[in-house]
């Protein structure tokens, strides 16, 4: 069902209003219910942007254990700062490093926290192959040609 009116949708002191017709109800209700979780900003921890997913959520769950596997992967660590998923602490020195790097990838440093140089390639030795007789029970000669039976 929609609703003809203009709603306004006021959150917090930084988000901006969103005014738009047509909107179906329950997306409205849904909107005003995360908006008002989200306006305490006591909650809210550093680095925060949206919302904390529930444990089970698909993104959580990947972004979490990505994190665990490559704690060095800038797209774990700016998902869960963004959206709250570590705890206190640990969400205020992940938020500095995030930013810390995104800012020295803006001004054209990129993401890799190394200096030294890349480890020498080792070069591959060629085999080469002196007698190759092919496998003899594929001849196509003769009656017994691949692709037929013999009874």
């Amino acid at each position: 069902r929609f609703c003809s009116a203009v709603y306004h949708i006021i959150s917090s002191r930084n988000a901006p209003t969103i005014i738009s017709n047509r909107i179906p109800t329950r997306i409205l209700v849904t909107t005003t219910i995360a908006v008002a979780k989200m306006s305490s900003s006591s909650e809210l921890k550093p680095g925060q942007k949206f919302p904390t997913p529930t444990p089970g959520f698909g993104d959580r769950v990947f972004y979490e254990t990505l994190l665990r596997q490559r704690p060095e992967s800038l797209m774990a660590q700016e998902w869960c700062v963004l959206y709250g998923v570590l705890p206190l602490e640990e969400a205020a020195k992940m938020h500095k490093r995030v930013t810390k790097t995104k800012a020295r990838i803006k001004a054209g440093g990129g993401a890799s926290r190394s200096n030294s140089p890349a480890p020498p390639k080792s070069k591959k030795r060629k085999v080469k192959v002196l007698n190759d007789d092919g496998d003899a029970d594929l001849g196509t000669s003769g009656p017994e040609r691949v692709g037929s039976a013999v009874i």
